[in-house]
């Protein structure tokens, strides 16, 4: 009986390596957000951009969905853009709710130059390990991010099914962590397509 207790309590306890794998890629996804911020764009500028870029017309909410960014934060940068002269925001005529996005020629040529640090940035932080190690770094991760992608799914953690009438658990993602769910406030994140 005792012993079933200890091991029960063992079972409870997370190991040092999970501890430790968790702490690393905490400190692997605030490494990444630093060196990608030095230019001062925001993380999801390039994304974002590029996603417009790829279809001219796209619709606002389309890009949410398919961005996985908080309505407020994708509202935001898309300000910032807009008012930067990077693209434009336009109500259709059949549906004024409905808001297309285009870039400008401006826009066009910020997003050549994010590409292109984005392209340098990325080949530095990732110099330490040799080609074949970041593909089975990047397979590891696909493995990791598609189970918690289907133990947290996107519309919980950002909140669209309760926004939407849905029955969702409504999460906000915060600083891009998952609250609540008893994960505390550096809980699985899965989302980061920067």
């Amino acid at each position: 009986m005792e012993n079933e207790k200890i091991n029960e309590n063992q079972n409870s306890i997370p190991s040092l390596k999970t501890d430790k794998l968790y702490a690393n890629l905490l400190r692997c996804s605030h490494a990444l957000l630093r060196g990608h911020r030095r230019d001062g764009a925001h993380p999801g500028q390039l994304r974002i951009l590029a996603r417009i870029a790829a279809e001219e017309g796209l619709s606002q909410s389309d890009l949410l969905d398919e961005t996985r960014i908080r309505p407020s934060s994708l509202s935001e940068i898309l300000t910032k853009l807009e008012l930067k002269g990077y693209l434009t925001r336009a109500k259709t005529e059949s549906d004024k709710r409905l808001v297309r996005l285009h870039l400008t020629d401006e826009g066009r040529d910020y997003l050549a130059e994010l590409h292109g640090e984005h392209t340098a940035s990325s080949a530095q932080m990732f110099s330490a390990l040799t080609e074949e190690e970041q593909m089975q770094l990047s397979a590891l991760l696909d493995k990791l991010l598609e189970k918690w992608n289907e133990e947290y799914p996107i519309r919980d953690r950002i909140g669209h099914d309760r926004m939407r009438g849905g029955e969702g658990m409504g999460m906000g993602r915060g600083h891009g962590r998952l609250h609540g769910n008893g994960h505390g406030h550096h809980g699985p994140h899965v989302e980061h397509e920067d």
